[in-house]
């Protein structure tokens, strides 16, 4: 049988015990009440350390404090402050969480999916009715990027790809103040307010088939010009000013048809 000595020793004390029954249980008896008295001596030694070691760590805390500049704040405010406040984070608002486009739409997957074949017409109307949707600037980040429009649209393949597509439709949709590019580098398209300020076509609400209403957008023109930027307004055609000011000259071969030549600043 092993016998352990009494409490604050540094050893262990083992032997075996050949003593009879009654005589062990006496010694037994003995050992617990010395190691009863010994505890009960030694608590008061702990508890006056015990306080000491506090009272050393709140005035340390203050020194610190009054040292790095008058903090205020104690080592026993500072640990009995909520997380929250330490790490400067909390709960969001509703209205304020923005979200994000669906798990696995990268352009690295997309462009290897089957090609889809939207004219400039289609992508216009998808695009207006995406930044419809997104004309609280909730449903997502706001503005748009031009590769998060190409997403949300629903291109796949070659249109995917590149943004000859896209751009078309977006700069289609720029010159007739629909959409309005709100920042340059990266850009970012937003609705244009000479678009919104009478209202907005009605879109769909579906996450099937968000797109069921596009028929309701009408454009002025969806045929992309031959010549010239495709986002340049047309202005009206205005005279020259040498055409204000005299008409054309005639050559010596070439009968006058007007008469004299008279200043045309009258005719405006």
């Amino acid at each position: 049988e092993v016998l352990r000595s009494h409490f604050g020793s540094s050893h262990l004390a083992r032997a075996v015990c050949s003593i009879p029954t009654p005589a062990r249980a006496a010694m037994a008896v003995e050992l617990r009440a010395a190691r009863q008295a010994a505890s009960a001596a030694m608590l008061p030694r702990l508890l006056r350390l015990g306080v000491l070691a506090v009272a050393c760590y709140v005035a340390a805390g203050n020194v610190l404090g009054f040292v790095a500049g008058g903090f205020q704040a104690t080592a026993t405010r500072a640990t009995s402050a909520s997380p929250v406040a330490l790490y400067a984070k909390g709960p969001n608002w509703e209205d304020s969480v923005v979200g994000k486009i669906g798990y696995g739409m990268k352009r690295s997957l997309l462009i290897r999916m089957p090609d889809t074949y939207y004219s400039t017409e289609e992508i216009m109307k998808r695009i207006t009715t995406v930044l419809i949707k997104n004309i609280d600037e909730k449903w997502r980040q706001g503005g748009m990027r031009t590769m998060a429009l190409m997403k949300e649209v629903g291109l796949k393949g070659g249109q995917m790809k590149n943004k000859r597509d896209i751009n078309r439709a977006l700069f289609m949709l720029q010159a007739q103040k629909v959409v309005y590019k709100v920042k340059q580098n990266p850009i970012r398209w937003e609705i244009h307010e000479e678009y919104r300020k009478n209202g907005v076509p009605r879109i769909s609400n579906d996450e099937r088939a968000p797109f069921k209403l596009m028929h309701n957008i009408k454009f002025k023109s969806t045929k992309v010009p031959k010549y010239g930027p495709v986002h340049g307004e047309y202005r009206p055609n205005t005279p020259d000013l040498m055409t204000l000011i005299t008409k054309r000259p005639f050559s010596r071969y070439e009968k006058p048809q007007y008469g004299e030549l008279t200043p045309a600043m009258e005719e405006y």
